[in-house]
């Protein structure tokens, strides 16, 4: 009787290609170390008798997904952290955000809790005790953007109201779809949307008020 050779680690594709015995795929799995679309095992097992004239597989379906939420990355250099998940087969991005504990340069936390082999991760590194002002607060209506402010643990004073025509020196209201009581900007040159301030900085809102265009 033929006996069956070993198959495994072979392309299913490669197999299939070949003329010799049939093969047959029982199931896929997940592997970390056969490749997706390889053959993790076979029946019957290289060398015994082929009883039925077919070989049975187990095909890898590649990695499966990897628990990031397991990997200790708190207060570690960004350098060392990206190297592991670089290892891993992950695309590194890396994001600014503010700690009050995590020293600047060290990873506050990741983004995602899961990847799969070839995904972008994001890595959160601290820049300090900094905190970031939003870009999508500009055009918010007063109010709101305050409150988003103060929940940043700024220290917010009293708003001050422009004309259009002061806003029309910076900007052109229309393209941001300001209507009166919106936020048009920070008085503080420092503290534009998007700059990284210190945790309980100081900020002026400034919003457009129609009142002041009569």
């Amino acid at each position: 009787s033929p006996t069956a050779i070993s198959v495994v680690a072979v392309s299913l594709k490669q197999k299939q290609g070949s003329t010799d015995v049939p093969v047959r795929v029982a199931a896929t799995e997940t592997s970390s170390t056969v490749p997706a679309g390889a053959i993790i095992r076979q029946s019957p097992n290289p060398g015994s008798v082929l009883r039925t004239n077919e070989l049975v597989v187990v095909v890898s379906s590649g990695q499966g997904p990897i628990d990031l939420a397991s990997i200790d990355v708190a207060g570690r250099p960004f350098a060392d952290v990206a190297a592991e998940l670089t290892g891993m087969g992950l695309n590194v991005t890396q994001v600014d955000g503010g700690s009050a504990t995590v020293a600047e340069g060290n990873v506050i936390a990741l983004q995602e809790t899961t990847a799969t082999v070839g995904d972008d991760v994001h890595v959160v590194v601290s820049r300090g005790d900094v905190v970031q002002i939003p870009t999508d607060i500009q055009s918010m209506p007063i109010d709101d953007a305050v409150a988003q402010l103060e929940a940043l643990g700024l220290t917010v004073n009293e708003p001050i109201g422009v004309s259009r025509s002061r806003i029309e020196a910076a900007f052109d209201p229309d393209e941001f779809d300001i209507v009166d009581g919106d936020l048009v900007g920070i008085q503080q040159s420092d503290a534009s949307f998007g700059s990284w301030v210190p945790a309980g900085s100081e900020v002026t809102p400034v919003f457009y008020d129609a009142d002041l265009d009569q």
